[in-house]
């Protein structure tokens, strides 16, 4: 059986906070990569959008996360990604209005092992759990360049008995 490593994409404009992250998520059998603000991250989201999760600060220099996400759900590829908001001003996270958050959770600094372990696991879950139900509100399994070729092949007769 092969393992793929999940890539997480960690955007945050300290260094420590990177170091952080990224020890916590090789604990936990991750690939990651850093982009150092909103910028970055956008640049490299476009050259190669296959990321499972990303982690972004909240407050950074040039973009904020909270830009940084919106900019993200419309670069190509990048549907789906769910994304951990992270700040060492939960007081601050408490004063703005919850509709303009598009982050799919959220953790505050210092990151506490145990509770982002917590973060993360539930956020990949939901992830899961939103792949599982697309599946099973597809109306056909197939992909639609399927449909086009299954329109001139032969069907069944439907009105003979097999059984």
């Amino acid at each position: 059986m092969v393992f793929i490593k999940k890539r997480v994409l960690i955007v945050d404009d300290d260094e420590h906070s990177r170091t952080v992250f990224d020890g916590l998520l090789k604990s936990l059998g991750f690939e990651t990569i850093f982009a150092s603000d909103g910028k970055d991250a956008i640049e490299l989201l476009a050259l190669d959008p296959r990321f499972d999760l990303i982690v972004t600060d909240v407050i950074m220099p040039h973009m904020t996360g909270f830009d940084f996400t919106r900019t993200l759900k419309e670069l190509p590829g990048t549907y789906g990604i769910p994304v951990i908001g992270a700040s060492a001003y939960p007081d601050w996270f408490k004063t703005i209005d919850k509709r303009d958050l598009v982050v799919d959770g959220f953790i505050v600094k210092p990151v506490e092992r145990e509770a982002f372990m917590k973060e993360v696991d539930g956020v990949l879950m939901r992830k899961q759990g939103r792949l599982i139900a697309d599946r099973r509100t597809r109306r056909s399994p197939l992909p639609p360049f399927c449909h086009e070729r299954r329109q001139g092949a032969a069907q069944p007769d439907k009105s003979v008995d097999h059984g």
